[in-house]
């Protein structure tokens, strides 16, 4: 379960929270700015957690999400929650606010592996290469290649100008 050690002693504070993350398999968190936590998940969705540690929502396909099997998250600049998932990745502003980008915006149908921002804009992993989003205000914004993948990668590190990759 997540909880916290006070006075050398581990506390659960919300039993639900604990049978989500067990029945849903915990793939990543992450803390989000107003001091509560994202958890992705493999089979749930999100789960939206307190700074008290108590779940306060859940996010998944059932309510807005295009699936409940999350990849990895990432907290961008500007605040917002951007999810890795097997067929897409999706920017969430507020619980209410939901962008997907998938194969309609050139994300390839096996999904994306990681994600980071640079200069405000996403730049994701997949199996097909690393791809930048080209953000259009007249049309759909839609994701192209930047480069081919090379053998191994799995992770990417990004800060103003430099892009790491490893693997």
């Amino acid at each position: 379960g997540i909880g916290r050690i006070i006075d050398g002693q581990y506390i659960c504070p919300d039993p639900a929270l604990t049978a989500f993350i067990r029945k849903n398999i915990l793939t990543s968190a992450r803390s989000l700015p107003d001091g509560s936590l994202a958890l992705g998940t493999y089979r749930g969705g999100i789960a939206i957690v307190g700074p008290d540690i108590k779940l306060q929502r859940i996010l998944n396909g059932q309510n807005g999400l295009p699936t409940d099997h999350i990849e990895g998250l990432y907290v961008a600049q500007d605040g917002a929650l951007w999810a890795t998932a097997d067929k897409a990745i999706f920017r969430i502003r507020t619980s209410a606010d939901i962008a997907v980008f998938d194969q309609n915006n050139g994300i390839p149908a096996t999904g994306c592996l990681d994600i980071v921002t640079q200069n405000q804009l996403p730049i994701v992993l997949t199996s097909e290469g690393i791809m930048r989003l080209n953000p259009n205000p007249d049309a759909p914004s839609n994701f192209a290649n930047v480069s081919s993948r090379l053998n191994g990668n799995q992770t990417m590190v990004s800060d103003k100008e430099v892009l790491l990759i490893g693997g």
